[in-house]
């Protein structure tokens, strides 16, 4: 699995296939953050006291990272807390902690959704990955290790304005060599990915989508 931690000690972030909260019965792949208070002294092992929290919902998780600090924790998931991922295709979300007073919760205020993305109804999955365990219009793998080394790439800058990210989605519908809505490699129809970078704007309320090859 994945695992990241806060410059501080503090926070630790990690991708996990159990259910230590009660929000994971299906077993898959999520990711959870352990805050171990400001005395870093708070056992995450103890669910009742409140420092693991479960920040990824629906059929599982891909990749996360998160701020040097621990403000700010871009992932992407298949789930639909905000209710703007009907199809549970796998997209970026981007918690604020600061703005979600310490959470991840939907219902707290800090995470929004930043990519959308509805494949048509001819998209084949298993095109991508060779893998029969998903479902058609979901781009999730059940397990981490089976996922593609390039589909993993994520990075978030340190104020949490930009977030960079790879794609087999013309998100943006200006790439080149696309067919169905996934970029192809020339003269064939391999799946191939390209960087992406959304700029949140220095208030970080503005969303804006480029590819990076129209920047």
């Amino acid at each position: 699995g994945q695992s990241l931690i806060s410059n501080d000690g503090r926070y630790v972030l990690f991708a996990a296939t159990h259910d230590p909260v009660g929000q994971n019965p299906d077993n898959v792949v999520q990711f959870f953050l352990c805050d171990r208070g400001p005395a870093l002294n708070r056992d995450c092992r103890n669910v009742t006291s409140g420092a693991l929290e479960q920040i990824t919902t629906g059929h599982g998780a891909w990749a996360a990272t998160m701020s040097p600090e621990g403000r700010f924790i871009a992932f992407q998931q298949t789930g639909n807390p905000l209710n703007d991922n009907g199809d549970n295709s796998n997209e970026i979300f981007l918690c604020d902690r600061k703005a979600g007073q310490g959470s991840c919760q939907p219902e707290d205020g800090g995470l929004i959704q930043l990519t959308s993305w509805f494949p048509p109804v001819t998209f084949d999955p298993a095109v991508l990955t060779g893998n029969s365990d998903m479902t058609v219009g979901q781009m999730l793998l059940k397990n981490l290790s089976d996922l593609p080394v390039e589909a993993q790439a994520m990075s978030l800058s340190d104020d949490g304005r930009f977030i960079a990210f790879k794609s087999y989605h013309d998100l943006t519908g200006t790439g080149a060599n696309v067919l169905d809505g996934i970029f192809r490699a020339a003269n064939n129809t391999t799946p191939i990915t390209q960087w992406f970078v959304c700029d949140r704007g220095g208030d970080l309320n503005v969303k804006e989508l480029m590819m990076m090859a129209d920047i």
